[in-house]
């Protein structure tokens, strides 16, 4: 008898990991198959993820190798690399319509600001959202199938690079560190926001926070001027005048 309640345990036991092995690789290939599907409508460009792994039992996981491209008309290949995305979910709200998020911390992300004569492909990814989400002045496109909402308690994004290119440095890339970004409480006053209107909030902060690394770039060169020869002043003005036509919107 007790042999065989021992073999039923487990039996039971084997199911039960084979049951979340299951549902983890279920979670998993959701997870990155929406990304990949909602993120080209949001931001008008090429979304890829590398892979998902987050645990149904405790809700930690992570999410790696999230690449966001250019749109047309840009020639560096991406505007944001993130190699690996941390994250802790509510597990209980991993297959309901509201998913809980506790924490995501991004580190060392890589954002590529161009600029062209019709702006900076920032202004446009995050115009592209804008209008997706119906806060460009036109209203938002239905989207069968979205009604799952997000509360993320806590964002972070920490230790970023600004890759900027300036003629003056013939082709060459500069780079300016990123200033951490910390967003709290995304979609809790509302009960939840949608994954569109999370972007925008997210993608917004990142590009002011651009834009401050590139001024902040910019004003520590006018600093050197005054204490270089004529030809070399020209050259970091050069820089400066470049830099700050990079900036997102324009010289601010």
């Amino acid at each position: 008898m007790l042999k065989k309640f021992l073999t039923f345990i487990a039996v039971v036991a084997m199911a039960g990991a084979l049951g979340l092995g299951f549902l983890s690789l279920y979670l998993d290939k959701a997870i990155k198959n929406g990304v990949e599907r909602l993120g080209p409508k949001l931001t008008g460009t090429t979304v890829r993820l590398a892979g998902v792994a987050i645990s149904p039992l405790s809700g930690r996981g992570e999410i790696t190798g999230l690449t966001i491209g250019n749109p047309p008309g840009f020639r560096t290949d991406a505007a944001i690399r993130i190699g690996k995305l941390r994250l802790a979910v509510v597990p209980c709200s991993l297959l309901s319509d509201r998913i809980e998020i506790k924490r995501i911390v991004i580190n060392n992300p890589e954002i590529t600001l161009e600029k062209t004569l019709h702006g900076s492909n920032l202004d446009r990814i995050m115009a592209n959202i804008q209008d997706f989400t119906g806060t460009a002045g036109r209203a938002a496109p239905a989207k069968p199938g979205s009604g799952r909402q997000l509360i993320i308690d806590d964002l972070l994004i920490t230790n970023g690079t600004v890759r900027l290119s300036a003629t003056v440095l013939e082709g060459r890339a500069v780079t300016v560190p990123l200033p951490t970004i910390h967003l709290r409480e995304i979609g809790r006053k509302s009960g939840g926001a949608s994954p569109g209107e999370v972007t925008r909030e997210a993608f917004a902060a990142v590009a002011h926070q651009v834009k401050n690394a590139v001024a902040a770039s910019a004003g520590g060169a006018k600093k050197v001027v005054t204490t270089l020869g004529s030809r070399a002043r020209e050259g970091v003005r050069g820089f400066i005048r470049e830099v700050e036509s990079i900036l997102p919107g324009g010289k601010r």
